[in-house]
């Protein structure tokens, strides 16, 4: 688990590049959605209330005011005297409500919403007792007020989550007039991310951008990204603690706000909600074991930002799904082609522009001491930037102290290489936990309109593999 973190840590520039990069909604890519699906009213046994299910939901015989699902999860409504509608009426964020009950809730977000055309409040709840999670909408109807309960089970693997909002959404007592409008309940498209064999069912509005670094952008500054990382066990419970804060005195330093070990597809996955307080950044990672690796859906949402709800947000991390491709089918994916790796392996590919290699049976370079891990990435330039090898030398050293803490630097200078000057700095470092010291080189370079930054980590008596990496640095080519 802690692979999360230093995934965090390494991708704190393209966050940053992220946000400065943001696109106005007309900049967008469009999105490459089908149009909506229909989705028949229904209605609720025993009232007078009408709704769009989400797929699998059918009515239990005999016919109880409850629909039900196979996955265990289920919808009931309660019909309930009329009365003005306020939030203050749910309580607190994060308060405990009918504690010591099988009905033991904690409420993670309330929202104003329009349900049917109607006054409505759509609220969730983490049932503690039950191991669920609840989706709860209460609309001011014309005669009644109406409350419809969606309870989810942890375990449930078969259940369309993204479904679940627009279901809710679609309550309506007004069947006169619903009947003359079908109700729609948006199919989202699943988003293959480049670089990986991972796909994700973003949120609405979210659109991917394929451009370096690439995210699933919306146009209010937040992204979506998917990480692979080597296969480990997830234990969230065991790795995070709530309120533990991690990069303390950096740009990511960030607060635990909430861990949640739970199941996606039928995989073991965690959910970590934290604040990234430096950057004003709110991050939810999901990371899942997969059959070829761990992958880590990262979302972030600038505090500025209007936030998609708590509950859309759950739906699109829990979308995650794995189809396997080959290295050679991932490395296609990228902005720019490596020619030459020197007898190394694939490890990973972040954001479509960050590669790891290495040369061994290892993953995690900070415990494979013994072998050599090359990090290269390729960022674009905008015209008004112009690429300095003098000038970017100090600011290289500068990132190499920040990305490894304790880091010696040995050497600064500018060298010639066969795509220009290059700014090259040598150092040392003592990977966390290690007595071991591991022997490092950085590069910087212009590389057409982008600019190339690569790192070397070998072990000291491996006087070769700084050679492999110059193979693999002058093998970047443009496509």
């Amino acid at each position: 688990m802690r692979l999360v973190l230093i995934a965090i840590h390494c991708l704190g520039g393209a966050i940053a590049i992220s946000l400065a990069a943001a696109k106005p909604a007309t900049a967008q890519q469009p999105s490459d959605r089908p149009a909506a699906e229909q989705t028949a009213l229904m209605q609720f046994p025993g009232s007078g209330w009408w709704l769009a299910p989400p797929p699998g939901f059918v009515q239990s015989s005999p016919p109880w005011p409850v629909l039900r699902h196979r996955s265990g999860a289920h919808i009931a409504l309660v019909e309930f005297a009329k009365q003005p509608l306020t939030q203050a009426s749910f309580g607190a964020i994060g308060a405990l409500t009918a504690a010591g009950t099988h009905d033991e809730g904690r409420l993670e977000s309330v929202e104003a919403v329009m349900a049917g055309g109607r006054p409505a409040f759509l609220a969730i709840a983490r049932m503690t007792q039950q191991k669920a999670l609840a989706y709860s909408l209460i609309v001011e109807g014309g005669r009644q007020n109406v409350g419809v309960t969606l309870t989810v089970p942890d375990a449930a693997t078969d259940i369309d989550l993204s479904a679940i909002r627009a279901a809710l959404l679609s309550v309506t007592d007004r069947i006169a007039e619903a009947a003359a409008r079908p109700v729609s309940v948006p199919h989202l498209a699943s988003v293959r991310f480049p670089g990986t064999s991972w796909s994700i069912v973003p949120p609405a509005e979210f659109a991917l951008d394929g451009t370096s670094p690439a995210m699933i952008r919306h146009p209010n500054g937040a992204a979506i990204m998917l990480i692979e990382q080597p296969k480990e066990r997830i234990d969230a419970q065991e790795s995070y603690k709530i309120g533990e804060v991690l990069h303390a005195g950096t740009r990511n330093e960030s607060r635990v706000e909430q861990v949640e070990p739970l199941t996606a597809a039928g995989r073991p996955a965690a959910l970590i909600r934290m604040r990234m307080t430096q950057r004003a950044l709110l991050a939810y990672l999901m990371v899942v074991e997969g059959d070829g690796g761990n992958v880590m859906a990262l979302m972030y949402v600038p505090d500025a930002a209007a936030h998609p709800d708590a509950a859309a947000i759950r739906a699109s991390l829990l979308s995650v799904t794995e189809t396997r491709r080959s290295p050679e089918q991932r490395l296609g994916d990228l902005p720019f082609r490596l020619t030459e790796l020197a007898g190394m392996r694939v490890v990973s590919i972040v954001a479509n522009s960050v590669v790891v290699l290495t040369d061994g049976p290892g993953d995690l370079m900070d415990a494979a001491t013994d072998q050599p891990f090359a990090i290269l990435s390729l960022y674009p330039i905008t015209t008004r930037e112009r690429f300095d090898a003098t000038r970017h030398l100090p600011k290289m050293a500068a990132l190499l102290r920040e990305r490894y803490p304790g880091a010696t630097i040995l050497t600064q200078k500018v060298e010639p290489t066969p795509q220009g000057p290059a700014a090259t700095v040598v150092f040392t470092r003592t990977p966390p936990g290690k007595t071991t010291t591991v022997a490092g080189v950085a590069w910087a370079l212009a590389q057409g309109g982008s600019a190339l930054f690569m790192v070397g980590h070998f072990p000291p008596a491996r006087s070769d593999l700084p050679a492999r990496f110059v193979k693999i640095r002058n093998g970047v080519k443009p496509r």
